[in-house]
């Protein structure tokens, strides 16, 4: 089932007062009487406004997240819009969403809010630590003090973690897999109990797992590609069949990537660009793509010197068009071709 129709199911069951997600709604409920059964725990349910923290409520919130988290349709854009509703509702000011690069062993950003540059290059998260984190954690969250976070210092420039009093963790798993990872550390929910925090979270997780697991597949499933990052690497991945010739088709990615981040301002920009170069690999059945960060530049080969150069254009352009709706509104990607001898200099 996908998650539009999903969406449509949710609706119809909390109508009916039955399923699946109307057992979220009402165990989102259970916010209210944990948080009441202490006069410590409604005072941690109702935080009092300060400077730096808004009120919210932990039940309101939950059926929110879960309203609009159910809306949401399985896309590219499906893991920054994920980011975008709890960042809305949870007023988040410093945080990120964070996915699995299996390559490196790391989680890196996917959307982030707040953090200053050096940070965005920095938050690489070993796969490890977090397996690590969890494996001692009975809840699907942890909140390190500043102390506790000390191995994870390198990750943040030293003003962004100088400013940090304690850092929240979402681990996101399917199937006892880590899909992914939510990292706040300037938001009003730090002030909540933990026990409210843990349930909050375990309210939103189901449908969080489901989606954040449907583009992981369709993105792996789409990332059996050649991509590479050095002209030298890429020359060396050609063909050693005395080939001489071959199609060289470039793109600029900045008007892509401006297109995709017109509603989703926290996609990460090197990320997306990857994924792109890996799209029209898989298109061209592995052909080879050379990122050229300095020429803002891929660099798409095609070994068929007889096809024909404008008819290749349309069809790739066609193809990204149909893989990403967004570009749809883009009157050409401009796109460009021309025969090159091998192995390719630029």
């Amino acid at each position: 089932m996908g998650l539009l129709d999903r969406a449509l199911s949710v609706e119809q069951a909390s109508k009916e007062g039955k399923g699946s997600a109307s057992s979220l709604l009402k165990r989102a409920s259970v916010l209210r009487n944990q948080a009441e059964a202490t006069p410590e725990k409604k005072k941690a349910f109702s935080v009092e406004p300060s400077p730096v923290s808004d009120r919210i409520s932990p039940e309101h919130t939950a059926r929110e997240v879960l309203k609009d988290l159910s809306l949401l349709k399985e896309s590219y854009e499906a893991p920054a819009q994920w980011f975008q509703t709890l960042k809305n509702h949870l007023k988040i000011r410093k945080g990120a969403l964070l996915l699995p690069d299996a390559n490196e062993g790391i989680l890196s950003p996917w959307a982030i809010t707040g953090y200053d540059r050096t940070t965005y290059f920095r938050l690489r998260i070993p796969t490890s630590y977090l397996y690590n984190v969890f494996h001692r954690s009975p809840s699907v969250i942890v909140r390190l003090s500043k102390e506790k976070a000390l191995e994870l210092e390198p990750h943040f420039s030293s003003r962004e973690f100088g400013l940090i009093d304690s850092l929240l963790i979402y681990g996101i798993f399917f199937q006892e897999k880590l899909i992914g990872a939510l990292i706040v550390s300037d938001s009003p929910i730090l002030a909540w109990e933990m026990p409210i925090l843990g349930l909050f979270f375990t309210v939103i997780d189901e449908l969080s797992a489901s989606l954040l697991y449907a583009f992981r597949s369709n993105r792996q499933e789409k990332l059996k590609s050649r991509v590479f990052f050095d002209l030298q690497a890429f020359n060396k991945a050609l063909p050693s069949d005395g080939v001489e010739k071959a199609l060289l088709c470039t793109l600029d990615p900045r008007p892509l990537v401006e297109a995709f981040r017109a509603d989703n301002p926290e996609l990460d920009t090197f990320l997306t660009i990857r994924d792109i170069a890996s799209f029209l690999s898989n298109i061209l059945d592995g052909a080879p793509v050379l990122i050229h960060p300095e020429h803002s530049t891929l660099y798409v080969l095609h070994m068929d010197t007889h096809a024909d150069g404008e008819l290749l254009i349309h069809q790739l352009e066609s193809a990204l068009k149909h893989l990403f709706p967004e570009l749809s509104t883009l009157p050409s990607l401009g796109m460009r071709v021309t025969q090159v001898q091998l192995p390719l200099s630029l």
